[in-house]
């Protein structure tokens, strides 16, 4: 609704703000709870941004080179991440935790002002409402588009599998395990980077399948590679054979961002391209806050080996039964035609 109304840019922007007094409330923090603040202020940020900086990519990529621009969005995102988490581990550690929330500051600052840079592209005009009321109508949109468009389903299906699967696993389960077999700090940090690295070298691999494959097949094949790795980790206690196994695993969910949206840029309209990413991000949102909690209930309950094990399994056969079932739509639909 906002991004509709007031424009990508200005989404950015927001987000960028939102950015710069979570850092702010964190420098300021004396508690724990004004941190808890500052996260929630952070997270408001990520959704601002990705919801206007996906569309505004989408908007101005062209559809010949659409893919290797997502692709290469992804990547730089997660590049970017991963160098972040270097200086600031090492400015904390040299500084104190202030000078990474003042460092955070001048960053959002300088990427308020870029933002200026950005092409302003102007919201379709309509009809002056309350805002309940255009709260009301963006979510009945939301609806109607979740119904009627089959690209932004399966892009939503294809986030919510994929985040259910290697996403919650990375940062938690997967490094429990790690801790599990007793291997080194130093170990364990070598196999996190080893993984990270992958992710940001992976959504060019992406690019390169989907010109043969399709959209929709690379990222099944993805998924395909990363339930069996997850599936494959409990039985694995070398570190040499968990990097071979949870690198493979980790490029092969790495598909899924791009491919959503991907699929969303290329079967939405501009009129409802903000909505389709909300959508997105909303079954995003809704699989990595339940994730967690369920898959640690059942790690509880059976232990973390068998969790790995329905999880890798659970991710492999909805894959194949969404590939399946794509196919047999898609054979309907050439006989009706």
């Amino acid at each position: 609704m906002l991004c509709d109304r007031f424009g990508q840019r200005s989404m950015i922007l927001w987000a960028i703000c939102a950015y710069i007094a979570a850092s702010v409330v964190g420098m300021l923090a004396v508690s724990s709870l004004w941190l808890l603040l500052g996260a929630i202020m952070g997270g408001v940020g990520d959704m601002l941004f990705t919801v206007g900086g996906f569309v505004q990519l989408m908007e101005i990529a062209s559809d010949k080179h659409r893919d290797l621009i997502i692709s290469t969005a992804f990547s730089l995102l997660r590049a970017g991440s991963m160098a972040g988490s270097v200086l600031i581990g090492y400015i904390a550690e040299r500084f104190g935790f202030s000078a990474v929330f003042l460092l955070g500051i001048v960053v959002g600052i300088v990427g308020g002002c870029l933002s200026f840079l950005l092409p302003h592209v102007n919201p379709e005009a309509g009809q002056a409402s309350s805002f309940f009321h255009e709260a009301f109508e963006s979510y009945k949109a939301a609806y109607d588009i979740l119904r009627a468009n089959k690209a932004v389903r399966l892009a939503s299906v294809l986030t919510g599998l994929g985040t259910l699967g290697w996403f919650t696993f990375r940062s938690s389960f997967y490094l429990d395990y790690l801790h599990q077999l007793e291997m080194s700090v130093s170990t364990i940090g070598f196999l996190m980077a080893l993984g990270s690295a992958s992710m940001i070298l992976a959504p060019f691999l992406y690019s390169l399948i989907s010109r043969h494959t399709g959209v929709l097949a690379a990222s099944l094949f993805g998924l395909l590679v990363g339930g069996p790795a997850l599936a494959l980790t409990p039985f694995l206690t070398s570190a040499l054979a968990i990097a071979f196994i949870g690198t493979l695993g980790q490029v092969g969910d790495a598909f899924r961002a791009p491919a959503a949206y991907s699929l969303l840029s290329s079967g939405t309209s501009s009129r409802g391209r903000a909505t389709s990413v909300a959508i997105n991000n909303t079954f995003w949102a809704m699989a990595a806050f339940i994730g967690g909690p369920f898959w640690g209930l059942i790690a509880g309950t059976m232990g973390l080996s068998k969790t790995f094990l329905i999880v890798g399994l659970g991710t492999t056969l909805g894959a194949a039964s969404l590939y399946v079932r794509n196919r047999h739509n898609e054979a309907i639909d050439q006989l009706a035609g």
